[in-house]
């Protein structure tokens, strides 16, 4: 059995060093946002497929469940797949347009969650959230480079937050 209250009597060095390798890369994307957007293109092609893909195992859960069928779910689904194949084919022309799709994304997987959050243990709280990535989206579909910052800095916030979270796991 693992005594939890036992203080820790090593130096975790696996933390130190991937920390500082994750503050690192959130200063790389702060100096160098151009190359961090491939990278966030990337990604996001890869999240858009595995979500696709999710999307559509949900739309074939829910109707076998519950005998409906909620449409969106599978639109949604086969839209983020086609995107993603859109994004892996034009690495290039992607970086142009991460903000539309950043926008697009936000409103096709929210008007889905808003639809489905009446199927949720915390419906009012699913709808709110759902109702905030509408308007995030909608702002990001009229000002793209605003989609294209949004996601740079949520990357680089994300690399410090957790670049600091493992130094002071380190200690």
């Amino acid at each position: 059995m693992i005594d939890y209250e036992t203080p820790r009597r090593h130096f975790r060095w696996p933390s130190l060093i991937i920390g500082i390798l994750f503050i690192l890369g959130g200063i790389g994307t702060l100096m160098h946002p151009g190359s961090a957007v491939k990278g966030i293109v990337w990604i996001i092609a890869l999240l858009m497929l595995i979500s696709g893909i999710v999307t559509l195992g949900v739309f074939f859960d829910i109707r076998r469940a519950s005998g409906r069928t909620h449409w969106s779910s599978l639109v949604t689904g086969i839209l983020d797949i086609i995107l993603a194949i859109m994004v892996f084919s034009n690495m290039q022309g992607s970086f142009i347009f991460l903000g539309y799709l950043f926008a697009f994304w936000f409103l096709f997987d929210n008007i889905t969650a808003l639809q489905l959050s009446g199927l949720t243990l915390h419906s009012g709280f699913n709808t709110f959230m759902a109702v905030l990535g509408l308007i995030a989206g909608v702002v990001m579909l009229f000002t793209p480079v605003l989609g294209t910052l949004v996601a740079v800095y949520l990357l680089a916030f994300y690399l410090f937050l957790f670049g600091i979270l493992l130094l002071a796991r380190a200690f």
